[in-house]
């Protein structure tokens, strides 16, 4: 039964999961592309976040990102002025922390074998996406069923 609602922290949200359940991100990496060039901003704001090893850090690298925008220094500061993709790039860091945690915990038998994953089905052709989109949703909602049982079949084991 899926699990809805605000979960930060982290270590909340799984509370009555059972074993082999997963939090599911669904990020469209190619969406950022509506933000530009993919390389430099794009690039230069999964660095910032990629350094962050903490719930707190993200934390710590948004507030960062909001003062910087308060104060109109975003972009001299190596900020990108889309705060739609600062935030996606901070959930799918978030996302890596929550899973390295996840499985740390369930290693010292803590919490139950829960994965938290990212999912990208590609640039779904929505009203969101646009009309250069070239994934149709029906093959995007395939695409993230079968990502999803994947990532359950990798965490899966005998004892289960």
């Amino acid at each position: 039964e899926p699990v809805t609602g605000k979960w930060l922290p982290a270590n909340s949200g799984y509370k009555g999961m059972r074993k082999g359940g997963c939090i599911v991100n669904i990020v469209c990496k190619s969406s950022f592309s509506m933000a530009g060039d993919l390389g430099g901003p794009f690039q230069t704001l999964q660095e910032k976040f990629e350094r962050c090893t903490s719930e707190t850090a993200i934390v710590m690298l948004l507030t960062e990102y909001l003062g910087h925008v308060a104060s109109g220094t975003h972009i001299n500061a190596g900020w990108p002025s889309n705060p739609y993709l600062v935030s996606k790039v901070a959930l799918e860091r978030l996302t890596h922390i929550v899973d390295t945690s996840l499985e740390s915990l369930a290693a010292k038998r803590y919490e139950p074998d829960i994965r938290c994953f990212s999912v990208d089905p590609g640039w779904i052709k929505t009203k969101m996406g646009g009309p250069d989109a070239t994934v149709p949703v029906e093959e995007g909602a395939r695409l993230v069923v079968r990502q999803i049982l994947n990532n359950m079949k990798e965490s899966c084991t005998t004892d289960q």
